[in-house]
């Protein structure tokens, strides 16, 4: 393969993709932050993105970070845009606590089947909380 070829390029990029996930990665809470300093929480969006992503390089971590969007979910079904992660009482908005009280458009459902295309396993408690998500 020639330096600067369209594969050494992807691959270089592929790398860096993963390299920066991985710090980004929070173990502890099966997902990703979109940046450590400024944004160290669970953002609906951003984590879906991120689940995408996992996919896109292979890792089982996609199914991880969607689940971890899903785990905020509340009764009615709503997925609230945030979870603080490890926040607290002086960072919560709203009149709920380690979540946000507003919601995006439920980018989880498009999620779940880039996922799913990408060959990513995801439970059946996951594709229920999505439904529930949607309905």
């Amino acid at each position: 393969m020639m330096a600067g070829s369209p594969a050494d390029t992807a691959g270089a990029l592929t790398g860096g993709v993963r390299r920066l996930m991985e710090d980004h990665w929070r173990p502890d809470h099966g997902y990703s932050v979109p940046n450590p300093g400024t944004y160290p929480h669970l953002w609906l969006w951003d984590s879906c993105f991120h689940a995408i992503i996992w996919a896109a390089l292979g890792d089982p971590r996609a199914a991880q970070e969607l689940d971890a969007v899903l785990a905020g979910q509340l009764d009615n079904g709503m997925v609230p845009h945030m979870r603080y992660g490890g926040a607290g009482p002086d960072t919560w908005l709203g009149p709920l606590t380690r979540t946000s009280s507003l919601t995006q458009p439920p980018m989880f459902g498009h999620a779940a089947r880039v996922l799913s295309d990408a060959g990513i396993p995801l439970s059946e408690g996951t594709l229920a909380k999505a439904k529930a998500g949607l309905d």
